[in-house]
């Protein structure tokens, strides 16, 4: 059964692993690590062809959200981007615009890790250890904000 609400729930906290914030942006990391760190550029674009439908342009916000107008009232964010990853400058960039917001924001970079870092615990142990501080921080922001 689906209950449909009237107005969605608002989000308490953004947590973003790796985040994809320009669908077909270059980048510096994007140029710089654009083959060879598991997620390839080629990949990249034909992810946007394969998740694009008729209608959101690649700069339209809602699927770029680094093109946003603003980003008042946004909820706090997590934002985790490994070392070695060609979406790293995207996240940090977000991170950046949140924050000049006045968004509360905490970025951290893996070193030495790649894209899908978080998917990886079982073979580098580093990934796990990030992973486990992923957790730990989101347990910690929602035991502050009484969540």
């Amino acid at each position: 059964m689906v209950v449909a609400r009237a107005s969605p729930a608002p989000l308490a906290l953004q947590v973003l692993l790796c985040p994809v914030m320009e669908p077909l942006d270059r980048t510096r990391s994007r140029e710089a690590l654009a083959s060879g760190y598991l997620i390839e550029e080629a990949t990249m674009a034909r992810y946007w062809e394969l998740y694009r439908v008729d209608g959101p342009a690649p700069d339209d916000p809602r699927v770029a959200p680094l093109r946003a107008d603003s980003f008042a009232g946004s909820p706090p964010a997590l934002i985790h981007v490994a070392e070695f990853d060609p979406l790293r400058d995207e996240g940090e960039l977000y991170a950046e615009a949140l924050a000049r917001a006045g968004i509360r924001v905490a970025l951290t970079r893996h070193a030495g890790l790649i894209h899908h870092f978080y998917g990886l615990g079982g073979v580098i142990p580093a990934a796990q250890a990030a992973l486990e501080r992923v957790g730990d921080e989101i347990r910690e922001t929602f035991a502050a904000i009484g969540g």
